[in-house]
């Protein structure tokens, strides 16, 4: 390894520093669903393309809920249908008694818990 090697790597991980440092400022909402800031995709990332995008949106608190969609106007009613008074993420994750639980923990590491949550929800939400 030459010294311009050496130079080159100590910029790509001052770099990579910087990046990760800006995010962690900018990001004022934690959430343990979400991985801490690093230059890696999360886990979950070889799931097929509809199952990455609910892992995600579970991840991040934002699907296609009632509650949503009735903010949005496309929806005159947010109940979800197991009787509950408003159908949001918080409630499919944690509450709803029409399908599995999970934990903030199971999204974050994609575990096999997480893919049955994804596979009953990925075409509701």
């Amino acid at each position: 390894m030459t010294c311009l090697d050496c130079d080159d790597q100590i910029i790509h991980v001052i770099c990579v520093q910087m990046r990760v440092h800006s995010w962690k400022e900018w990001d004022c909402c934690p959430n343990d669903a979400i991985q801490e800031p690093k230059e890696e995709l999360p886990s979950g990332v070889n799931l097929p393309r509809k199952d990455w995008l609910t892992l995600n949106r579970a991840r991040s608190k934002v699907g296609k809920t009632k509650t949503t969609l009735q903010k949005c106007g496309l929806s005159s009613d947010c109940r979800c249908q197991c009787g509950h008074t408003a159908q949001n993420m918080d409630h499919i994750l944690h509450e709803c008694e029409l399908g599995p639980h999970i934990s903030d923990m199971d999204l974050r590491g994609c575990t096999p818990e997480a893919i049955q949550w994804i596979h009953h929800w990925r075409d509701t939400i």
